[in-house]
């Protein structure tokens, strides 16, 4: 049951926060949040959510696949970015950042704790990280890296 009093929304507002991302929510409640903010009828920050979170479980065999789970999130869900989970192989994990170029959505993943693991996804064109590198000193090559993807 959604709340249409939502004090935590009013309170974002109040302290500054005019945009807010739901990365991989433990419901689809924050889409129908997003939709009353949209609508005026709840007082909040423009609201947006990545939708349930990618998983290896979709076990992609080409692009095809994916780009049909991904248009479901986008037609569906209307989400503009998405959150995969370390998402299978590193070629499903391509077919996954393909379809989401080719549909205009935005593709964030977390590393694991694994510096190559990021690296990697960097390489293969995810768009976000959602969690912090695990090293605690970066080298100019790695940030250089890092700095030239985005």
């Amino acid at each position: 049951i959604l709340d249409r009093d939502d004090w935590g929304l009013r309170a974002n507002l109040a302290y500054g926060v005019t945009t807010a991302i739901d990365v991989q929510p433990g419901t689809i409640d924050i889409l129908a949040y997003e939709d009353l903010v949209d609508a005026g009828l709840l007082v909040g920050p423009r609201t947006l959510s990545t939708g349930p979170g990618l998983f290896s479980n979709n076990s992609f065999t080409s692009q095809a696949p994916a780009r049909s789970v991904l248009r479901r999130y986008k037609d569906a869900y209307r989400v503009r970015n998405l959150k995969a989970y370390i998402s299978g192989s590193r070629q499903q994990r391509q077919y996954l950042v393909e379809a989401a170029r080719e549909l205009k959505l935005m593709a964030t993943t977390e590393g694991a704790l694994d510096m190559k693991l990021n690296l990697t996804h960097i390489t293969d064109g995810f768009t976000g990280q959602e969690h912090p590198y695990p090293l605690v000193e970066l080298y100019e090559d790695s940030v250089s890296f890092i700095a030239q993807s985005a």
